[in-house]
């Protein structure tokens, strides 16, 4: 009896030792431990790596400061300009703006200022692109708008006739100037503040209009088979009149679809013969429930 009281009692006191190991085993999670003396090595490697860093950082931030600001090795002597105009001729007040920026500093220079002052003068251009080229070199890439058409003026003030080219932007590329290779409309019913925009280079055409009056003609002698002489642009009514070689004139408006305009036509070929009849003019400006509806005048 004394023998079996004697085995439970340390079987009870196994037990607890065991639960009170595991539990403190749980309590604290593995880590592996490392050495003071290791820690101390490691330390002064780590301040040395940082101080090392510190200098040449500070090194290579002096030299680039010694070299952009104190030094002549980035100082623009070199301006080369490239232009997609036709004329291949810089303006000089272009050439005169650019100069500026001889003896400034290639890093530092303002750009951006250079732009917006050739910009201003010339709405002609499109784009401008400096591209740096170390040591001391520009190069300054000038893109213009396309040309799209001349544009003349025949009641003009002086009576004389005017004549400039604007671009795909609707803006004056040249006063008094034509060229041979683009289309050439007639500009009508312009007023005396609307010329002395035009002469100032103030006023903007819609560049879209000017192309769908320009594509109008091409289209009529597509599907006609009559050549159009002259195309009249009326800027403030937003129409377009084709002059025939027949005589007569195809009135249009130009903020609506011009093919379905000139297909009622094509339609209507059974009543009018556009070789054969005497005609002044033609109105496919106006619309129907049924879009069919042609104006035309005869000359009998």
């Amino acid at each position: 009896m004394l023998g079996f009281k004697r085995s439970g009692h340390k079987s009870s006191n196994n037990t607890k030792y065991f639960k009170k190991h595991i539990s403190a085993k749980k309590r604290k999670p593995f880590t592996p431990k490392v050495s003071r003396q290791k820690r101390k090595k490691l330390k002064p490697a780590a301040k040395r790596r940082i101080i090392i860093g510190s200098i040449v950082l500070t090194v290579l931030v002096g030299i680039f400061f010694y070299l952009t600001f104190l030094h002549n090795s980035f100082i623009i002597s070199q301006i080369e300009i490239t232009e997609t105009n036709d004329d291949n001729q810089i303006p000089s007040d272009i050439q005169s703006i650019l100069n500026t920026a001889k003896n400034q500093n290639l890093v530092t220079i303002n750009e951006t200022g250079l732009i917006e002052k050739i910009q201003k003068n010339h709405p002609e251009i499109a784009n401008i692109d400096f591209k740096k080229s170390f040591p001391s070199k520009i190069r300054v890439i000038i893109t213009y708008h396309p040309q799209l058409a001349n544009l003349i003026i025949n009641d003009t003030p002086s009576n004389l006739p005017h004549k400039f080219i604007i671009n795909n932007a609707g803006k004056i590329f040249k006063n008094n100037a034509d060229n041979p290779n683009l289309p050439t409309l007639i500009l009508k019913n312009i007023n005396d503040k609307e010329f002395e925009d035009i002469m100032s280079e103030e006023i903007i055409f819609n560049g879209e209009r000017v192309q769908k009056a320009i594509d109008a003609a091409i289209l009529f002698e597509k599907n006609f088979d009559i050549k159009i002489t002259k195309t009249q642009y009326y800027k403030t009514e937003r129409e377009a009149h084709l002059l025939s070689e027949k005589g007569f004139y195809v009135w249009l408006d130009l903020t609506k679809n011009i093919e379905e305009q000139l297909n009622k036509l094509k339609r209507s070929t059974g009543k009018l013969d556009l070789h054969k009849d005497s005609l002044i003019y033609i109105d496919l400006r106006i619309n129907c429930q049924n879009g069919e509806k042609i104006i035309f005048k005869r000359t009998k």
